[in-house]
C-alpha cells in the first residue's frame, strides 16, 4: 500500500512539475512571439507569407492553393510589387506602381478606396457571446456621449431593458421599444446586428439590424424615447 502510494505521488508530482516547470521558465525567460502576415497576392495568384524565424530574420515566401510552400524566398522588394493593394506607398516611392493588375487599372485612390481590415483573434472563434445588448443614449442631457447604464434582451417575443447596476427591469423604456418593434413589423429572432458602443466618438447612432425576414433596420435611443427606420 506503501509503495502504491509513494508511486501516486511521484506520479502526481511530474504532472504537476511537468506544467509548473515551463510556465517558471517564459516568466524567467520570455520571447516574444511573431505571428506570420498571410496576404494574398492578386498577381501570382499565391497567399504571400512574411514570418520571422527564431534567428530574428524575415523570410517571405509563399503558399499555392492547396498550402504547399514554394522553394526559395522572396525579398521585400519583390513581396512589395506581389501585394500592391498592401504596399502601394512604397510602391510609389520607387516608382514601382503598375498601371494595372490582371487587367484593370489600379491607382493610389483605388487602393484606398478599397482598402479595408478585418481583425480577428483565435478567443473570438465559436464564443458564447450574452445575448443581451448595450444600448447608448444618443442625445444626452449634456454635449458628450456617456458609457451605457442598460442593456436590452429580446424576451418572449418583446424587448426588454435592464439597469445594468440593480439588474432591474425597466418597464417603461421596454413597453415603448416593445411597442415601435411591433409598429414597424420587426420579425424576431434577431439575424445580425451591428454597432459602435463607446462614448469616444461624437454622436450615437444606435443599432443596424437584421430581422428574421432579413429587412434591415435602423434603432436608436433619443431622450430616453426608441426611434426606428
Amino acid at each position: 500500500m506503501k509503495k502504491a502510494y509513494n508511486i501516486l505521488l511521484i506520479a502526481l508530482g511530474i504532472i504537476v512539475l511537468s506544467w509548473f516547470l515551463p510556465w517558471l521558465y517564459s516568466i524567467v525567460f520570455p520571447s516574444a512571439a511573431s505571428d506570420p502576415f498571410i496576404a494574398y497576392s492578386p498577381v501570382n495568384d499565391r497567399m504571400i507569407v512574411s514570418e520571422t524565424g527564431d534567428d530574428k530574420n524575415l523570410a517571405i515566401y509563399s503558399l499555392d492553393a492547396d498550402g504547399n510552400r514554394e522553394e526559395g524566398v522572396y525579398t521585400k522588394e519583390q513581396r512589395d510589387s506581389l501585394l500592391p493593394q498592401i504596399y502601394y506607398t512604397q510602391l510609389m516611392a520607387r516608382e514601382a506602381l503598375p498601371d494595372t493588375i490582371a487587367g484593370i487599372e489600379v491607382g493610389v485612390a483605388a487602393f484606398k478606396h478599397s482598402q479595408w481590415v478585418f481583425s480577428a483573434l483565435p478567443r473570438d472563434i465559436n464564443k458564447v457571446m450574452p445575448e443581451v445588448y448595450l444600448m447608448m443614449e444618443s442625445m444626452p442631457a449634456r454635449i458628450d456621449l456617456e458609457d451605457p447604464k442598460e442593456v436590452f434582451r429580446f424576451r418572449d417575443g418583446k424587448v426588454e431593458f435592464i439597469d445594468m447596476e440593480t439588474n432591474a427591469v425597466i418597464e417603461g423604456r421596454s413597453k415603448r421599444f416593445t411597442d415601435i418593434f411591433n409598429e414597424r413589423g420587426f420579425a424576431l429572432p434577431m439575424r445580425a446586428y451591428s454597432a459602435n458602443i463607446t462614448s469616444r466618438k461624437p454622436y450615437d447612432e444606435g443599432y443596424l439590424m437584421v430581422d428574421a425576414n432579413g429587412d434591415l433596420y435602423h434603432t436608436k435611443m433619443q431622450a430616453g424615447r426608441p426611434y426606428m427606420m
